[in-house]
């Protein structure tokens, strides 16, 4: 049982390592592509969470300036409905009084 001795190529050695170099640098090449798609997908995420944050912050600002606006417009009601009731008082207790012959006074502007 002899051995096969195996020759060693020289122009095949170099092909096998250009080969190989070449195989390398596209696996390298891929990684890098696949880094810059991580680093933009956690971007984009990153981004969604603040602007959902910002969102958030934005409705709780509306909520209060809406609250504000209505408190504001609920007491300009109840002032104008208060007012008119005053006045509509006042007439009747000055018909109440002229039905009786008493005078009312009224400042007239």
């Amino acid at each position: 049982m002899s051995k096969a001795v195996k020759i060693k190529n020289p122009e095949a050695a170099l092909q096998a390592s250009v080969k190989r170099d070449i195989k390398l640098r596209l696996m390298d090449e891929a990684v890098r592509v696949q880094a810059g798609y991580t680093a933009l997908a956690k971007w984009e995420n990153e981004l969604g969470k603040k602007d959902s944050i910002a969102l958030k912050k934005r409705a709780e600002e509306d909520v209060v300036i809406d609250s504000r606006l209505a408190n504001q417009n609920v007491r300009q009601n109840r002032k104008a409905k208060l007012e008119a009731l005053y006045y509509a008082d006042e007439l009747k207790y000055e018909e109440e009084l002229g039905m009786k012959g008493l005078a009312y006074r009224r400042d007239r502007a």
